[in-house]
């Protein structure tokens, strides 16, 4: 996967900002979530467990702010 390239451009919505227009510490998880979910169906693993009735399991995330 070296070569491999993925661009997914999000909207920042009103409702991601606080107060000091800062993005929320929530919404950059919601984003990264956006980008695996992209990433699955870019590289056909979506497909693939939907086929055999499977699924895949996130275990765990984490972010530094």
């Amino acid at each position: 996967m070296e070569n491999f390239k993925l661009q997914l451009k999000l909207r920042i919505d009103w409702s991601d900002l606080d107060m000091y227009r800062h993005v929320n510490n929530l919404s950059f998880m919601r984003f990264m979530q956006s980008g695996r979910v992209n990433l699955w169906e870019a590289t056909g693993l979506h497909k693939m467990y939907a086929e055999k009735h499977k699924g895949a399991m996130l275990v765990s995330t984490h972010c530094d702010f």
